[in-house]
């Protein structure tokens, strides 16, 4: 079992000088243009290369925001049934009108014409959490690809059980 710390290190986690007395095995060096937090866009980093070395069965697919179904909702509902795990990553200012901009994922728990429920992982934040499709769309979008902004579908690499 793997403490979040060092998931979070596995992952590339990079935090302010001023944080690391709380993560003290994070790193420190600059913040990336997607903000502090992990760096899983960088491929020694990627949520793939992680279970690759830990050898769990699972694998992520990135969908960048051009990429998206045209019925967004029903298909998360669809992936939600397919048991997939979907994280949204997305500018946290567009998403909740913050005071500032970084990259910020949330886990989707459901989804609907109306909301897409997420589950957020900030301290300070309601942890289930709506959001209309429209707005997380356009908050996905605004983050951009090259800090991979989008959704990152997680499935298991085994077949199902019968």
């Amino acid at each position: 079992m793997l403490s979040q710390e060092e998931i979070g290190k596995q992952l590339g986690l990079h935090v302010p000088i001023e944080d690391l007395r709380l993560l003290p095995h994070a790193f420190t060096d600059e913040r990336a243009s997607s903000g502090w937090g992990t760096r899983t866009q960088v491929e020694d980093f990627s949520l793939n290369s992680f279970f690759q070395r830990r050898d769990i069965p699972l694998v992520e697919r990135y969908m960048d925001a051009e990429s998206f179904p045209e019925k967004f909702t029903l298909w998360l509902e669809e992936q939600i049934a397919l048991d997939s795990d979907i994280v949204a990553y997305y500018s946290q200012q567009m998403a909740w009108a913050g005071p500032t901009d970084y990259g910020h994922a949330s886990l989707i728990e459901a989804a609907d014409h109306d909301a897409v429920t997420v589950i957020d992982p900030a301290y300070l934040a309601p942890k289930l959490r709506d959001i209309s499709p429209e707005r997380l769309l356009t908050a996905m979008w605004s983050h951009g690809t090259s800090n991979r902004g989008g959704l990152w579908v997680i499935s298991s690499t085994e077949p199902a059980p019968d």
